[in-house]
Formats: structure tokens, sequence, C-alpha cells
């Protein structure tokens, strides 16, 4: 943390996602290479698995919150001298706040984790990513991808976005991706254990360009009663506990603004919510109807709203 001449140092970290990709292929090309001039190929594997291996760290390194001094210490069998404030180094970017964690993380890594089972783990982080956000591309289409029940579940956050989130899975060792030219994502045993519901995930807000909102997120709100969507929210929260499922199995936050704004009166007009199948209306239309009545009735709000 100090100069050479006692003063303070100062480090700036850059990189990629696409960094990581372009290193992995160097890699393999060049272990490609030293076979075709006659290496030992077993030792060449060898080699090419360590170097892996070491790209590994350094993209995790680079993704995680944890404290950067720590992270490269323990790399090196080291120990890190705690800062005054506890554990960490206290200057770096992740010791000193600058760095947002996303809300709902491990619903979010559930959300990609699934998308990337329900494609039987056979496409490329960019495929997986405009299923994510909701994209309607010609391959997506030929291809049904966008019938899938995690299509569109992050489209809120964008396709690069998704795809920053996607690589941070990647990082904490959640996603592999297979060797060559078309590299596919595959789950990993960590992967499945998540799935399940054990244990959770940190992931750090990607960075996004500040903009004005557009005609159509604004309308996204329009009629919406912001407590009681926060409050329809809170019941997702329980439900997806009581059954031990990601809250997006319950509803996606695009039906809950549905719900905000047109407060369905009946089973029949809950239904005719998109996002809402026949099989939801049976596992939770009371519960959600229940709630309806409750608020509504408190707050003195009409019901069956026009869309």
């Amino acid at each position: 943390r100090a100069g050479r001449d006692g003063l303070e140092a100062e480090c700036v970290l850059l990189h990629s996602a696409g960094d990581i990709v372009r290193w992995q292929r160097l890699m393999e090309k060049s272990a490609t290479d030293a076979i075709d001039q006659g290496g030992d190929p077993e030792a060449i594997a060898v080699s090419l698995a360590a170097q892996r291996n070491q790209l590994g760290h350094m993209a995790r390194i680079c993704r995680s919150a944890r404290c950067r001094h720590l992270a490269i210490a323990e790399y090196f069998g080291s120990a890190c001298e705690p800062s005054a404030s506890g554990e960490g180094c206290g200057a770096c970017d992740a010791c000193l706040g600058e760095i947002t964690l996303l809300e709902n993380a491990t619903t979010v890594a559930q959300m990609i984790l699934s998308c990337v089972a329900r494609v039987d783990q056979s496409f490329g982080a960019g495929h997986v990513a405009e299923i994510l956000s909701g994209g309607r591309g010609e391959r997506v289409r030929r291809l049904g991808h966008d019938q899938l029940s995690t299509w569109g579940l992050l489209r809120e956050h964008g396709k690069n976005a998704v795809l920053d989130l996607l690589e941070q899975c990647v990082a904490h060792g959640l996603l592999s991706r297979t060797p060559g030219d078309r590299p596919v994502l595959v789950l990993t045993p960590e992967a499945i254990e998540i799935l399940r519901g054990n244990g959770s995930v940190d992931l750090v807000r990607p960075a996004t360009r500040t903009r004005q909102p557009s005609t159509r997120e604004a309308d996204d709100w329009r009629g919406i009663d912001r407590p009681l969507f926060d409050g329809l929210r809170d019941l997702r929260r329980t439900l997806a506990r009581e059954r031990s499922v990601p809250a997006y199995v319950i509803a996606s936050d695009a039906v809950l603004r549905e719900l905000a704004r047109l407060r369905p009166a009946s089973l029949e007009t809950l239904g005719g919510i998109r996002g809402i199948g026949q099989r939801k209306l049976v596992d939770y239309g009371p519960q959600l109807l229940g709630f309806l009545d409750s608020w509504c009735t408190e707050h003195g709000l009409a019901r069956d709203m026009a869309g």
C-alpha cells in the first residue's frame, strides 16, 4: 500500500470480461500450436490447465466484492494486515465502499443459472443474455427461446448488464466455459447448490450510463400504487420462502406492477394478467386476492381497473 519512498501508492484496476475470453483463446491456440510442433500433449494439457486456473484466480480478484489486497495476499499465501476498521486493507475500492452490491443477487444468480439449464447448457453468454434481457432476435425466436420461463426475467438490466452479471457468475465459479472457438456456458457443482437454495451469492451492480427514463419506463409505473407494489413484493418473498423456491417463480416484477395497477377482484380477472397462468392461479391466486382485498379495503382503492 506504500511506495518505495514511504509515500502512499495508488493502483488502478482495469479489466474486461472480454479480456478473459481472449486470454483463454490465446492460451488454447498456443497449446494447439505447441502440440502441432511435436510437443508432449500430456505435459501441454497440464500446463494449459494451470494457466486456466491462474486466469480464473485473476478473474475472481477483478470481479469480486472482497478486499483486493486480502484476495491477492491469500493467493500468494501471505497475510493481509487488517485496517483499523476491521478485516481488509481499508484502502481499496471494496473496503472504501466504492462498489455497489446488487440487491437480490442470489435470486438474480438463480435466474441466470436456471436459464443456462433451460437451454441445455448448449449456448454462449451472448445468447443466454439475450434471452434473459427479453431479446427477440431471429435465433431466439427460431429456437423458441422467447417462450422459456426465464425469457425477459432480467429485462430491466439490459443485455450488456446481464452479460456483466453472467461473467461475474463465471468468476464466482458458478458457470464455466467449454474450450474452443465457440464456448458455451455450463453449470458447475456449486451452481447446482445455489439453484437448490443452499448458499448465497454477492454480485456487483453493473455500471450503467446515466440517462433520462424512457417513455416506456415511465409508462411502466403509470397508475401504480407504489406502496401496494412494495407490499406485493413482501408477499412474494413470504410465499417463496414457504415453498422454498426463488421469488421469481412466484411472480416477476412486471406481474406485480400489473397487480398493483389493475387490482383484480376475482380469480377471473386475476387470470387475465399476463404471466399468471392456470397453475399459478391455482397455487397463488387465493393468497394474492386475499392480500389485495385487505389492502384495497384499508386504503380505499378501487378494483378491476382498466388496463
